[in-house]
């Protein structure tokens, strides 16, 4: 039930009237213009949203003709450039001229390459059967292995085998046994035995025979080799209980025999390496490249091998000797001679003792990596730019251009909605700059931005199409885009102006001269989107303009809303009164009434 702001009840009891819905209609009728201010609330911030959208647009086109004029970026960077990437390379400084050469690699500079002199013995073990007339293969199974009839070898389960022989003339014995399982194949047994022989190469050549490479030196070399189950399969035992020598004996020294010293000299620089009794070749390896001198140790198929770190016949050579007879009982041999690099540049052959010689090319260090067969150019440029990234970035200020055209032709040709037509809220917010003055002169600017030619620019390099920015031929072709006045990119008409003169691509981009008329089309084009979107440019004057009226429209609103809440407080008030007035008469009559019934009743009583 509806009260007062006094809590009186004002609902018509004591009238009769529905006085509470006589304010709420009177009401209506008296908020009707605060429903069209809150209309008028609604188109004017859809029209600020609108210039906002076309403001930042604009921030973005200039963002992006800031990128296409950029002053460090047009600038460049040193560069080279390889006819041969897989030959050759540049790495240019800013010292460098603008060049180009004829550059071969004829021959790359190397520094010796020293190593020992040792060999392998190897022995073979009788062939492997696995059946009459089958030989055994890596995955056969030792319970499987028979003699040339067919016979078993009576290899079995838990049997275990062993090796033994000579290393360097010396009994030897494996470490640890083989025990023979369900699963054991001819190949795990030849893992086992490289396992034995450290340094060793254990394979299975044709007809399932076992060869062993011994660790290279003669006092490595395995021989008279057996392998023996101690009688459990003395058939197996008989089979593979010897083994034959294949090629020659091994030679030289696979350990070291005495402790020396080592002095290896190289890249100007003597090491002094301290070798002891029966160190391998790998520990040694370890000891030279510990010392940090003018080589590289490797060990190769277990021989050592010594590798001068600088090239050329001068710092790339090395020399090995010792205080006893260790570099001789290595017998060092020089496998790698040192040389210098040959390049031929322009036609003439010169040298370097270095892979990335620094003087043959003025300002740039010329990395050499194989040589070629035939010639091919190279160049050096100290301010080189990108042509694909300037193409990406002159694409870029299209599409930001044309985003921009679009959005504004867009809101220009919207039609208005009558409010007498309009069905929602979204219909009255259509057309909101319907033929924009303000918008049409942000257009047309950057159209003549772009079409006017660059004054104190040769022709052919004065104009946008001259760099394949263009309107497209809307004339010939009916294109609608170019009839709509958008931009078109031509990627290979830019490349080839690029290539043709760079200096004249980035002028008519960037140049930014006394006036409008003399500067490039991006510089222009920044300009422009800058005036547009500072403070009292146009667009910025718009939106300003169209906050302004926000603001004054919600005062209004703000405003009437305050006279309307003191109109219904008074019509409540008013009807409060007048239920006040006729509930006191009815009271009043309500008495008299009483009154005089009572006065009645007691006259007729007398």
């Amino acid at each position: 039930m509806a009260t007062s702001a006094s809590g009186i009840n004002f609902t018509g009891l004591a009238s009769g009237v529905d006085t509470s819905s006589i304010v709420t209609q009177l009401m209506s009728i008296e908020r009707a213009p605060l429903t069209r201010m809150s209309n008028d609330m609604s188109v004017e911030n859809a029209r600020k949203a609108a210039l906002q959208d076309i403001s930042t647009k604009l921030l973005s086109l200039r963002t992006s003709a800031d990128s296409l004029r950029s002053i460090p970026f047009w600038a460049g960077t040193p560069h080279g450039s390889s006819g041969d990437d897989s030959s050759y390379s540049l790495s240019v400084t800013s010292g460098a001229p603008k060049a180009s050469y004829q550059i071969q690699v004829k021959q790359l500079a190397t520094g010796e390459v020293w190593a020992h002199n040792a060999t392998s013995g190897v022995r073979d073990f009788a062939a492997a059967m696995a059946g009459l007339n089958t030989f055994a293969g890596k995955t056969t199974a030792l319970t499987s292995l028979t003699d040339g009839t067919g016979a078993s070898l009576g290899l079995q389960v838990g049997q275990q085998i062993s090796m033994s022989g000579l290393q360097g003339g010396a009994a030897y014995a494996s470490a640890t046994p083989f025990t023979v399982t369900a699963t054991s194949t001819l190949d795990d047994l030849r893992s086992w035995i490289q396992g034995q022989v450290p340094g060793s190469t254990i394979s299975i050549e044709t007809g399932g025979r076992i060869r062993v490479k011994s660790p290279v030196g003669s006092d490595q070399e395995m021989t008279s080799l057996a392998l023996s189950t101690g009688g459990a399969a003395a058939a197996f035992d008989t089979a593979f209980g010897t083994s034959a020598q294949v090629g020659p004996a091994a030679t030289g020294d696979g350990k070291i025999d005495a402790d020396d010293t080592l002095h290896i000299t190289a890249g100007g620089v003597t090491a002094n390496v301290v070798v002891t009794t029966g160190m391998s070749m790998a520990q040694v390896a370890t000891a030279v490249n510990a010392s940090n001198g003018g080589v590289i140790a490797t060990v190769v198929d277990g021989k050592l091998r010594l590798s001068a770190k600088d090239t050329g016949v001068t710092g790339g050579t090395v020399a090995i000797t010792s205080d006893g007879a260790t570099a001789t009982a290595l017998g060092f041999t020089k496998i790698v001679a040192a040389q210098n690099a040959v390049v031929g540049i322009d036609g003439v052959d010169q040298q370097s003792e270095s892979n990335a010689p620094t003087t043959l090319i003025a300002g740039a260090t010329l990395i050499l990596k194989q040589t070629s067969a035939l010639a091919s150019t190279g160049s050096t440029d100290p301010t080189w730019v990108d042509r694909d990234d300037a193409a990406k970035r002159a694409s870029d200020f299209v599409d930001a251009y044309n985003s921009v055209m679009d959005t504004i032709t867009a809101r220009v040709t919207e039609q208005k909605v009558r409010q007498a037509d309009a069905q929602t809220l979204s219909d009255l917010q259509k057309g909101v700059l319907f033929n924009s003055s303000a918008l049409q002169t942000v257009q047309s600017s950057l159209r003549e931005a772009l079409a006017d030619t660059i004054a104190g620019l040769a022709p052919g390099s004065n104009l946008a199409n001259d760099v394949g920015i263009s309107t497209g031929t809307a004339a010939s072709t009916l294109d609608q885009d170019a009839i709509a006045g958008r931009l078109k990119f031509d990627a290979a008409k830019f490349a080839a102006a690029f290539a043709t003169d760079r200096d004249s691509v980035k002028d008519l981009l960037t140049r930014d001269g006394a006036t409008a008329a003399d500067d490039g089309i991006a510089q222009r084009i920044s300009d422009l989107t800058l005036n547009f979107t500072k403070t009292g440019g146009v667009v910025a004057a718009a939106i300003d303009g169209s906050t302004d009226q926000v603001k004054r429209i919600q005062d209004q609103i703000d405003q009437m809303n305050l006279r309307l809440d003191a109109r219904e407080a008074a019509l409540k008030a008013q009807f409060t009164a007048m239920e006040t007035a006729i509930a006191q008469l009815k009271s009043a009559g309500d008495g008299l009434t009483s009154s005089l019934s009572s006065l009645n009743a007691n006259n007729g009583s007398n």
